[in-house]
């Protein structure tokens, strides 16, 4: 029984990393990008937009 709880939180405490992660980089992406042109890393192979799509996903 303590295992499944370990293995319970383990799964909680991983997702709640991946989340703030998430959100995280989609902030510092709204930060650093939102009202800039083009942000080139590798010209012509690797280049950074900020975009937002406001309509329903589904």
């Amino acid at each position: 029984m303590a295992e499944k709880i370990l293995n319970l939180v383990t799964w909680m405490v991983l997702s709640l990393i991946l989340i703030f992660l998430d959100q995280y980089t989609k902030l510092l992406a709204t930060v650093c990008l939102k009202g800039r042109d083009v942000v080139k890393i590798i010209k012509n192979v690797f280049e950074l937009l900020y975009s937002e799509n406001r309509g329903a996903a589904f």
